[in-house]
Parts: structure tokens; sequence; C-alpha cells
């Protein structure tokens, strides 16, 4: 969730409904040589508590030093990433290479575990490939190790996000261990939230890509939930992400704003470029729209853009 999940997107979905929000990933390297820019990815509000500070790095020092700096900062969890296999993470030996590494992997989870007082979890995939799967041994090793509790994604490092996440696999770890467990993977409809949930035995969910494409994903499945428990019939229009036109302008104008106080107005505008698109994927015009709001470059453009795509696909004024 790297570049997507700042302070201002996690303050969103907290109000949309999130019980825990994860910082993007932060480098233990680049904390240990004073990056101002990472630094500032360190920065939260009190709303967006509780707030887990995701760190990936494969030195079992600097990563202890990274989980007290965010400790200091007064962050609820750290979260070793164990997950990312994208090439750059990949070369520095940290995220979900380090699981092919066993005896390093158990020296950085102890070495942070050790360092602070909080809670200390994990992000895990299946294994590299199909052939080299190491989730049932790191999770044994998490919990020798003092590891409060994993989260894992149901696809190898590998696949990165091709092929679909085997819900049955993360039934299998989740019943070799007695740690609380989070799913993730394919969820994208409160339906299959709860179908992930009650399919796996697992204690919570992780939605990541769903959430930046739909926001309001929290708030929908926390409304599900409510009316499945009561036995109350779930309405399901054909037409409801139509239905939310008013709000998807609402909520980009208010991140734009957010993000140009935050970042200035020309990287505020560009940052706001992809959640635009998101947010509008299945309205109206929406293509037309991606593209002229990624020829924006000032804020005045970005809004005059915004209230004409709005008053044309859904009559918002």
């Amino acid at each position: 969730m790297a570049g997507i999940t700042d302070t201002i997107f996690r303050r969103i979905i907290r109000k949309m409904g999130a019980g825990l929000v994860y910082s993007e990933m932060v480098s233990c390297m680049a904390l240990h040589y004073d990056s101002k820019k990472t630094f500032e990815m360190l920065e939260f509000h009190p709303e967006e508590l509780p707030l887990a500070l995701q760190i990936f790095g494969a030195d079992p020092v600097l990563m202890a030093d990274a989980a007290k700096v965010a400790e200091s900062r007064g962050v609820s969890i750290i979260d070793i990433n164990l997950g990312c296999s994208v090439p750059k993470v990949a070369k520095s030996g940290s995220g979900a290479i380090l699981c092919r590494n066993l005896p390093l992997l158990a020296s950085v989870m102890e070495s942070v575990v050790k360092a602070v007082t909080i809670p200390v979890t994990i992000k895990i995939r299946i294994g590299w490939t199909k052939q080299e799967v190491s989730a049932f041994e790191v999770c044994r090793m998490a919990k020798e190790c003092g590891i409060a509790a994993i989260a894992l994604h149901g696809r190898t490092s590998s696949q990165a996000y091709s092929g679909t996440a085997d819900w049955d696999f993360i039934k299998e770890v989740r019943q070799s261990t007695d740690l609380p467990f989070i799913g993730n993977g394919d969820v994208k409809t409160p339906e299959s939230a709860v179908s992930l949930l009650d399919s796996t035995g697992c204690d919570g969910i992780m939605i990541g890509r769903e959430s930046y494409f739909n926001p309001w994903f929290f708030r929908d499945l926390l409304k599900y939930s409510e009316k499945t428990a009561n036995s109350q019939s779930v309405e399901n229009p054909e037409n409801e992400v139509y239905n939310r036109a008013a709000e998807v302008k609402e909520l980009i104008l208010h991140q734009l704003e957010e993000n140009v106080a935050r970042y200035g107005e020309y990287s505020g505008v560009q940052k706001m470029r992809k959640f635009a698109a998101w947010y509008t994927r299945g309205l109206r015009g929406s293509a037309r729209f991606r593209e002229h709001v990624n020829n924006e470059e000032t804020l005045a453009g970005m809004k005059s853009v915004i209230d004409e795509y709005f008053g044309y696909c859904g009559g918002v004024g």
C-alpha cells in the first residue's frame, strides 16, 4: 500500500469504519540514515488510532531501532512486512524474500519484539512459490519469538496479485496456530468478507486493494453484518454505485484539499489523480473524467473538472 495509506487516507477509512489501519511500508534503513521523507511517514493524527506502523528490513539491529522510533511516536502496533516481493525490496533481502532465510527471520522477529513494549505482528504470504511454502514454519517461529498476531495473504510471493487467493490454505495455516489470525485476499464485497471469516476460522480480515477502490467498503460491511445478524433482508440495488455520486464528489474534494494542505498544490493534485480515478470507477463517463483529471496540475483546474464531471454523471451540484 505504498503511496496510498498516508495519514490522510488512513483517517478517511477509519471514519468509514475500519477497526485498525496500517501505515505505508517504512524502511528501517531509511530511518537509520535520517531520511526526512521517511520520518514524515511516521506522522499521524490521533483519529487514526489504533495504528499499526509497518516496517521492513533484514538487519535485526536496524529493525529493532526502527521499532523503537515508531513506538516513541505513539503508534499502537509494530507490523513487520514479510509479504512484499517487489524487486527493490527483495534485493535488500527484506519483505517476502526474508521468509526464505528462516534463521535471519527469527533473529529479526526476536530483536523487534524485545525492543518494544507494544505488540509486534507480521504479514506473510503462502511462500515464495507453491513449491516453496513457508507459512507453517514462519507461524511456528512467530509464536516462539513472541509475535502477537499474524496476517496471511492467500497467494505466493511469485503470484503477486495474479490468480485467486487460496482460502483453503488460509484455513489450514490458521488451524496450525493459536495466535490471533487475520485472513487477506480477494475480499471485494461484504458477502465475501463474511464468507472468508466463516470458511477459514480467522479472527479478522485485512482489506487491501478494495479499500482504495471503495473506501465505503468498511461502512457497507458493518451495515451488512448488522443486518444479517438481525436476520434482516439485505438490499443490494443494481445501481448502488450510481447512487453514491454525491458522496464520491464530497470525498474527492475533501481529500484533494487535505492533500494540497499537506503536500503543496502541485504534489497534492498529482497524488489525488489516482484516488479520483479509483473512486469514480464504474460511474458513467469515468474514463473521460480520468483523462481530464490526469492533465490537471492546479487546485482550481482539478475542482473545475470535478464540478463539471459530477454535474454530468449524477446531477450533483
